[in-house]
């Protein structure tokens, strides 16, 4: 059942498609899916390669995941990832919490799986796969991912 709270927000526990719940407000919390500015990310950028090398930390938790595009948190990742190998960590990992469904989580961990019938037959070549694979099955190309992987996730 739907609940309208105020126009565009939803009660946080109200089933719906993912795409609706991109585009509105879910339980009070800010506007979904929304891009920060160009200017305003290089910024983010650079306050986070300060916060890696001051703090010598090894990865970041974005909570709420999903509170910005694919494109940019791929940018701000693929970015944070380039800067933290100029100070000798391979292993880099960006984490967020993904609270839509498994389809759209698919597209926000790792290069993003293209869809709709775009699956592993088995549990042996999901566990074998890796981002070096053939490029016709992801949305990003090699090496430009938007989170490591999901900390928290509902559908899990």
């Amino acid at each position: 059942m739907l609940i309208w709270l105020q126009y565009g927000e939803f009660e946080m526990t109200v089933e719906e498609q993912p795409y609706v719940l991109q585009l509105s407000k879910y339980g009070s919390v800010q506007d979904r899916s929304r891009d920060w500015r160009t200017d305003v990310r290089a910024k983010i950028n650079l306050f986070s390669c300060m916060q890696i090398a001051m703090l010598d930390i090894d990865g970041f938790w974005l909570d709420k995941g999903f509170h910005i595009t694919t494109d940019a948190l791929a940018d701000c990742s693929g970015f944070q990832t380039h800067c933290s190998r100029k100070y000798d960590k391979e292993n880099f990992l960006v984490l967020g919490e993904l609270i839509e469904s498994k389809f759209v989580m698919a597209v926000y961990v790792g290069r993003g799986k293209k869809q709709p019938d775009n699956y592993w037959q088995n549990s042996t070549e999901a566990f074998s796969a890796s981002n070096a694979g053939d490029p016709e099955y992801f949305i990003r190309g090699n090496g430009y991912s938007s989170l490591g992987g999901s900390n928290f996730a509902y559908d899990t």
